[in-house]
């Protein structure tokens, strides 16, 4: 799939399906097809021993409140780009197709992790699946989401209306654009969303908001092995129906994401305080969201949305966790791990932390920190759609 500067065209296995014009243009009014059939039970795919997050101090509310202009159609109709509906899942150990520098999307849930390859989420750019307790019970059914326009990765749980379909429930691609990014469509109430913002744009559901997935990360997978050994990942078996795994292999965005400064087609509020394709990190506050710019150092601290937040960041590959600190705590980098894996030390306590904020050694071992929903997201659609919003350089 190749979409433009709000553009899209369909590329498959190195061929390009030319959509006919019976089909029409999707909006945001179109009526999505329906879906497949989910498969009677999807499994539990991972578990692991991870101690649980303790909980944010406060609560997310909407990121901003409708009603929201511009959304438009795009030049596909709904579900032809093919949101993966209870994805195969492998473990990370015996994963053969990726690369040291290939970035891999997290979400953990329940202390388990499940890794989202970005050049298989290319070609998806959704992907709902289920995870279930010990006693096959549904804990939750959720979808990550991934905009390879606006460079956005998050995980949206949608509050079903009706909760007995919740195991049966999907978040489909829309066809549809706000600000150049994915609108997703639910299929139970055929309610259209913005994924950066989780808002209902169109529908039934119309400025209803989803609820945004906390435990996300952004990696290469050189630090994913080391970081989630015991984690999953969506096999390149997926990619089967599009004419094989090796589908996955082929980028069709890297001329759009090196970027030229060029505002795409229709953008709201199109503010250049930042290049437009400068790649920031959108942080949810207690009060609102903000916009961070990170640079080289590992460890940042700021009071951000009123809420006091450190950074752990590792800048030669740009991948960051953000975390409460109300306990007003300086952290610093400590020694790597011998395979490279940041680590970090709080001078309060002396207490080691991991990457992902867990307490290696020291007086607060087995502790957690509290972590804050963070993504990273191109300037031109974060400062459209967040109009005012505040930017925070370090």
């Amino acid at each position: 799939m190749h979409r433009l500067g709000g553009s899209r065209v369909l590329i498959l296995a190195g061929w390009t399906i030319l959509l006919s014009l019976s089909l029409g243009l999707a909006s945001c009014s179109d009526d999505p097809v329906q879906p497949p059939d989910p498969p009677d039970d999807p499994g539990n795919p991972a578990d692991t021993l991870r101690p649980p997050d303790p909980g944010l101090s406060y609560t997310l509310g909407c990121l901003r409140e409708g009603p929201i202009e511009n959304c438009r159609g795009g030049s596909l109709p709904p579900d032809a780009i093919p949101a993966l509906l209870d994805p195969i899942f492998m473990a990370t150990s015996a994963v053969d197709f990726m690369l040291d520098t290939d970035r891999v999307f997290g979400i953990e849930i329940d202390g388990r992790v499940f890794g989202f390859p970005r050049k298989i989420m290319n070609y998806h750019e959704a992907a709902t699946f289920s995870v279930f307790d010990e006693d096959g019970e549904l804990i939750v059914r959720t979808t990550a989401t991934w905009c390879p326009l606006t460079f956005s990765f998050l995980e949206w749980r949608n509050q079903w209306t009706n909760p007995a379909a919740a195991r049966l429930s999907s978040l489909g691609v829309s066809g549809a654009l706000l600000d150049n990014n994915l609108v997703l469509y639910d299929r139970e109430t055929r309610t259209q969303w913005s994924q950066i913002l989780g808002l209902g744009v169109l529908g039934e559901r119309l400025n209803d908001c989803m609820e945004m997935g906390r435990n996300t990360s952004d990696l290469p997978w050189s630090l994913w092995k080391l970081l989630y050994p015991e984690s999953v990942v969506v096999s390149n078996r997926n990619g089967d129906k599009l004419g094989g795994p090796n589908v996955y292999f082929t980028n069709p965005y890297g001329e759009y994401w090196a970027g030229r400064d060029t505002p795409p087609e229709k953008i709201t509020h199109l503010s250049r305080r930042l290049p437009l394709q400068k790649v920031v990190l959108a942080v949810r506050g207690e009060t609102g969201a903000s916009t961070v710019v990170l640079r080289t150092n590992p460890t940042e601290h700021a009071e951000v949305q009123g809420v006091p937040m450190v950074f752990f960041h590792e800048p030669s590959t740009q991948s960051t966790f953000v975390f409460e600190n109300t306990a007003d705590r300086t952290y610093r980098a400590a020694d790597p791990t011998e395979n490279g894996l940041p680590r970090f030390r709080d001078d309060e306590t002396g207490t080691l932390w991991s990457f992902d904020g867990i307490a290696l050694e020291g007086d607060l071992a087995g502790e957690r920190l509290a972590q804050v929903p963070a993504f990273h997201v191109f300037w031109f659609a974060w400062g459209s759609l967040m109009k005012d919003v505040e930017v925070i350089n370090f």
